[in-house]
């Protein structure tokens, strides 16, 4: 319950921010008061990424990785009657804090925008870096996906000992198609080859 509260206030309290209020006293109300609402407010006035991404890792702490999650598919698509005004770079970002602490579903959409440039520039190698953290969080499909990349050799370099490990990881996690790739993987290259520089 309070996880609902705390979601349906969140964009209420960013969009009425006080805009008297200075990046450094957004800062020290997020580092210092452990505001939340600071954190989000800061994360818009920095000059990297990084730094961004830095404040609205505090802001999630403080709200939880499930609340962050959902603001940030709904920052992300837009959903005027929850109050959330369509932001996608502050969505995206949300959704990638939310996958580095631990949200597969986090890490697939955030791999959906990169892949089909949705709000952000196409970009198939990141892509690949977000399906590798699902995979690590235990998503089985997307162990499939990085495979399938280090096979193919498109995205990354072609690497079959890496292709054959993230098929035999989807297997572990039940997956019958990475089982089937990796039982071809391993017809084919039965040990694995010498490192590939």
């Amino acid at each position: 319950m309070l996880k609902n509260i705390i979601l349906l206030l969140l964009p209420v309290s960013i969009a009425f921010a006080d805009n008297n209020v200075t990046t450094i006293d957004y800062a020290t109300k997020c580092n210092i008061d452990r505001n939340a609402s600071s954190c989000f407010s800061a994360s818009h006035d920095t000059d990297t990424y990084e730094q961004s991404k830095s404040f609205i890792r505090k802001g999630c702490d403080i709200i939880g990785a499930d609340t962050c999650l959902s603001a940030g598919y709904l920052y992300y698509t837009g959903d005027k009657k929850s109050g959330y005004k369509q932001d996608k770079v502050f969505g995206l970002k949300l959704l990638d804090v939310s996958c580095d602490i631990g949200k597969v579903q986090g890490c697939i959409l955030a791999s959906e925008a990169y892949k089909k440039g949705n709000g952000v520039k196409k970009d198939l190698l990141i892509t690949n870096e977000f399906y590798i953290s699902a995979c690590n969080l235990g998503e089985a499909n997307a162990c499939n996906l990085v495979s399938y990349a280090y096979y193919d050799g498109k995205i990354v370099r072609q690497n079959y000992s890496t292709a054959k490990e993230y098929a035999g990881k989807s297997c572990d996690l039940g997956n019958t198609n990475g089982c089937k790739i990796y039982k071809e993987l391993n017809k084919i290259f039965p040990f694995d080859p010498l490192p590939q520089f």
